[in-house]
């Protein structure tokens, strides 16, 4: 038995509850091209649209509905190029944050002038590492932090921020994994305690750089410095005699 329902007679939060659940490809088809714009809006969010009815909805006078094709893994990256040339910042902003979006468009939005755009390119882990690194260079520190926040960062843009006048970037990549010895010993020299701390709770950071940082006037670094497992056991000797309590224990706990 086959039933129907008249979508104009339900709630608007059932109404695109039931939309985005749709799998049939030639309701998904027909639908695209309702008159309401609230049904096409509800279809682009499909995770189950066909590309090629996404691609059509590329085209809608609605923006709200090219947001969602923008926002959409399944639009086809052809369509996200076009997408990063649309006037409304709010469909460039979800093109920039595609990690299906090609590396031209990526390029493309790494350069416009909306810092929205930038920041979330910025963010994007599909992003190259040459669109990351002229990024790491923009003037805005929240986009430059955005950079160092990208779970898939390049030493090659780490390399360009760990000398960021923004303590908040450097943070990030004193906690970064990737970071190498050069950073690391930079980073451990740094004006801000917070950074040092990031060096020192670092997995990476070599024994000889914690060693260091173990003679650091901040107890909370030594307390670090105590909790990383690289410390040398010379260096929890010394710590274990810390003027500071909390140190002491710390490294009293690594016995």
């Amino acid at each position: 038995m086959k039933i129907s329902v008249d979508l104009m007679t339900l709630t608007d939060e059932t109404r695109n509850m039931l939309l985005k659940e749709i799998a049939d490809r030639e309701t998904l088809s027909k639908l695209s091209r309702d008159s309401d714009k609230e049904v096409r809006y509800s279809i682009a969010q499909n995770k189950r649209t066909p590309k090629e009815v996404l691609s059509y909805l590329a085209k809608d006078k609605e923006y709200k509905v090219r947001c969602e094709v923008a926002k959409n893994n399944r639009t086809l990256p052809k369509d996200l190029a076009k997408l990063a040339k649309d006037i409304e910042i709010e469909v460039r902003i979800n093109v920039a944050g595609n990690t299906n979006s090609p590396a031209e468009a990526l390029e493309k939005l790494a350069h416009d002038s909306c810092d929205q755009v930038r920041q979330a390119v910025a963010g994007n882990t599909g992003a190259s590492k040459e669109v990351l690194s002229i990024l790491a260079r923009d003037k805005n520190r929240y986009i430059r932090n955005a950079v160092a926040y990208n779970d898939n960062i390049y030493l090659e843009n780490l390399e360009i921020l760990y000398k960021d006048i923004s303590e908040f970037v450097r943070f990030k990549v004193a906690s970064n994994k990737k970071a190498t010895t050069k950073i690391l010993l930079k980073l451990s020299e740094d004006i801000d305690e917070n950074v040092r701390l990031a060096v020192a709770e670092n997995p990476n950071t070599s024994p000889s750089i914690l060693a260091k940082l173990a003679e650091d006037n901040v107890p909370f670094v030594r307390v670090a410095v105590a909790g990383n497992t690289n410390t040398s056991s010379e260096t929890l000797v010394l710590l274990r005699r810390d003027k500071d309590k909390e140190v002491r224990n710390s490294a009293k706990l690594r016995c």
